[in-house]
């Protein structure tokens, strides 16, 4: 599924475990509930998705944008964000990400810091 444009597209409760989506399009879509746990999507675009109470465990989401996405519940244990864009989201004080790691490049929130992650 590289590259697919699902853009407004209703995912809830989907299951995307160990998917290929890199440079996936899900902006504005409804994702909640989905699991993508171990998925690839490097690259992909979140933008205004609401990803509530979604499952990022130990997903790849090397600069993937989540910009104006809710993250409200979402879970990002493990997760490689590095380069990822997560300002400007929604939520994003009650998602849980122990365990995630980011690089320089990763826009985070102020009030959010993650470790740095080792090379692949």
């Amino acid at each position: 599924m590289t590259s697919t444009d699902l853009s407004g597209a209703s995912l809830e409760n989907g299951k995307f475990i160990g998917a290929i989506l890199t440079g996936a399009k899900l902006r504005a879509g409804q994702v909640f509930e989905a699991d993508f746990s171990a998925a690839n999507l490097t690259g992909a675009a979140l933008t205004a998705a609401d990803l509530t109470s979604v499952i990022f465990d130990n997903a790849v989401l090397v600069d993937a944008d989540f910009f104006e996405a809710t993250l409200t519940n979402t879970s990002f244990r493990n997760a490689r964000l590095a380069g990822a864009n997560l300002e400007g989201t929604i939520g994003i004080e009650s998602a849980d990400f122990e365990g995630a790691c980011a690089s320089p490049s990763t826009r985070l929130p102020i009030s959010l810091e993650l470790m740095d992650c080792a090379p692949f």
